[in-house]
């Protein structure tokens, strides 16, 4: 649902390199941008997210989480609130 809601042409469920991985990877024209979806109202930048970002070569990762504010945690790396998804992500 996520990929489609962003008009993406490619889509990958779990793709693991090393260290890095990440729920949803979606190719947006030349770049790829993944999601990670958390249950938590304290979203942080993970070992992991910085991983992905590397080694998947990620123009961005929005963090999905269970809290009511959006806000950046990192240049490339986005907490976006469940309930704010469709705004909130560009």
């Amino acid at each position: 649902e996520l990929a489609r809601a962003f008009g993406v042409s490619h889509h990958t469920v779990r793709r693991y390199l090393d260290e890095a991985e990440i729920d949803l990877v979606v190719r947006q024209g030349t770049k790829l941008r993944g999601f990670e979806i958390k249950r938590t109202t304290a979203p942080a930048f993970t070992r992991s997210m910085r991983s992905a970002l590397r080694d998947l070569n990620l123009s961005r990762i929005d963090l999905i989480h269970a809290g009511t504010e959006s806000f950046a945690l990192d240049k490339q790396v986005h907490a976006v609130a469940a309930q704010r998804l469709l705004r909130d992500i560009p």
